[in-house]
């Protein structure tokens, strides 16, 4: 007999509502821990200028889970809800029957980090602990640990939860964001990369008892306050043509009677007051398929899996475009100890390891330019600063606070979209290295490296990346353009894209 998702829920929580609080929240906020974990890099403004007027992923979205009294809205945010989405939404199915059996389980992550045993579970837990769990262990289905205050995790439970890990996560705005715009519009920019994002936010009275509409309107007296009720929700949605000035779709854990089956509409300038911090998570595309009872067909890979595509393009302050062409590594100068560069070679030889790109002018002193970097799809991105000297610089992530991790169709600018990199008075040779990686690196510890192996550039690279290189075999060069494209499943992780610039 298929198993009822909802009578799941009702039979777990018989003694929930012995409570007298209906509804619990959960989140331990704790400022000073948000400041540790990196955010997004900021996008370039036509990233976020050409985004949908609406755009919803409800349709993935399982029956409105109910916390009750306890304070589980954190695990029901980023296990019942946010990674029953994303599985949904990678296997491509939107029957809300079906995805209800692929739900994952909130007391899986919860039963791990709570602080306090016994059967009261009203110990709030952390969201990046919520989140790291889920990536480095995963989550079990509610199948296999249904809903219950301190269940015990089973072995089984935990071999299952190793095949629906998350990749990674990253927080796109600061608790000390005052922009509005800026905060709505990262939001808007990652939803419409294909997955919700997990929304913290301050829970006033006012947010309890809303109507059938779902729509939130706090009342005028109500403003954030370190006191109030904190929680953990998830956006599947935005309209910006909703409450006339656009509003937010928010999935809660607070049951199918909250609000309009358990979602709401709240109006950006409301979100943007309340909301703590907003977190996009990435999918882990070798992640398992979850079964339904459903006759469902998932693809043998998951949406997205393993792609690699970039573009690195030039421009002075003033907008010109400054092109470059590609060229065998053994054309390139800073290999051949100074020598006299040949003539570069039209078509690189599929023998060829490692591929590089020349500016096709040389600049003068003092030039002010920028770098923008684009990916197609998600990606860890680096990008590193040499010269004849032999000393290497990071420069992509702009510091440690920035994650490397570039969502889909993302172009960032270095240093940024108004800034500029000015060329020294020393006339030369500089190069530029960006990598593409499926998976993070250690950008200092490569930095480190390279600055201590002598030799040229491809001698640096292959002493601090070795076997995770992608043969240049598959990989696809764009010949005008800094540009590639991966062409067919290959062993190593990472794509080199080296830049030879000169000045006189």
């Amino acid at each position: 007999m298929k198993l009822n998702l909802l009578l799941l829920v009702t039979l777990a929580l018989n003694t929930l509502y012995l409570h007298a609080q209906p509804r619990g929240s959960g989140l331990d906020y704790d400022p000073k821990m948000l400041t540790k974990h990196a955010s997004k890099p900021l996008l370039v403004k036509g990233d976020y200028a050409n985004l949908p007027a609406a755009f919803s992923l409800e349709q993935y979205a399982p029956t409105s889970g109910d916390q009750g009294a306890y304070m589980t809205g954190v695990a029901f945010a980023t296990s019942y809800h946010m990674r029953t989405m994303v599985a949904a939404i990678q296997q491509g199915v939107t029957n809300t029957q079906q995805i209800n059996q692929m739900a994952f389980s909130p007391s899986y992550v919860y039963e791990q980090l709570k602080y306090q045993s016994g059967m009261d579970c009203r110990g709030k837990i952390n969201a990046f602990d919520a989140l790291d769990l889920v990536k480095e262990k995963g989550v079990a289905t509610l199948k296999t640990v249904p809903y219950q205050c301190d269940i015990k995790i089973s072995s089984l439970a935990d071999d299952e939860a190793a095949k629906y890990r998350i990749a990674d996560y990253q927080t796109l705005f600061k608790a000390d964001e005052t922009n509005a715009y800026v905060k709505i519009q990262a939001v808007k920019k990652a939803l419409a990369e294909g997955f919700p994002v997990l929304l913290a936010t301050y829970c006033p009275p006012s947010f309890y008892n809303l109507g059938k509409k779902g729509i939130w309107e706090p009342a005028p007296t109500e403003k954030p306050a370190d006191n109030m009720d904190k929680n953990m929700m998830v956006i599947v949605g935005y309209d910006d043509k909703k409450l006339k000035s656009g509003a937010f779709r928010v999935l809660n854990s607070w049951g199918s009677s909250w609000g309009e089956r358990g979602f709401a509409w709240i109006k950006y300038s409301d979100w943007a007051t309340f909301a703590l911090f907003a977190i996009q998570v990435y999918p882990n595309t070798k992640s398992q398929p979850v079964s339904t009872t459903a006759s469902t067909s998932p693809a043998t890979e998951l949406a997205g899996s393993g792609n690699l595509q970039g573009k690195v393009t030039f421009q002075t302050t003033d907008n010109m475009a400054m092109p470059a062409g590609r060229l065998l590594l053994r054309n390139l100068e800073i290999d051949e100890a100074g020598a006299k560069p040949k003539t570069p070679s039209p078509t690189p030889s599929l023998k060829e390891e490692l591929v590089a790109y020349r500016m096709k002018n040389s600049y003068t002193s003092g030039t002010r330019f920028r770098l923008l970097v684009t990916n197609e799809f998600p990606a860890y991105v680096y990008a590193f600063a040499t010269d004849l000297s032999g000393e290497v610089h990071k420069i992509l992530p702009a510091n440690d606070n920035i994650s490397p991790l570039l969502g889909k169709n993302n172009t960032v600018a270095f240093p940024s979209e108004t800034g500029a990199i000015r060329m020294d008075e020393n006339p030369g040779k500089d190069y530029l290295l960006i990598l593409y990686s499926q998976k993070p690196l250690n950008a200092n510890e490569l930095m480190t490296r390279m600055s201590q192996t002598p030799g040229g550039l491809s001698a640096k690279i292959r002493a601090a990346i070795g076997d995770e290189l992608i043969p240049a075999k598959y990989i696809s060069y764009t010949p005008d353009d800094v540009g590639f494209a991966i062409t067919g499943s290959a062993k190593g992780t990472i794509v080199p894209l080296m830049v030879e610039i000169s000045h006189r």
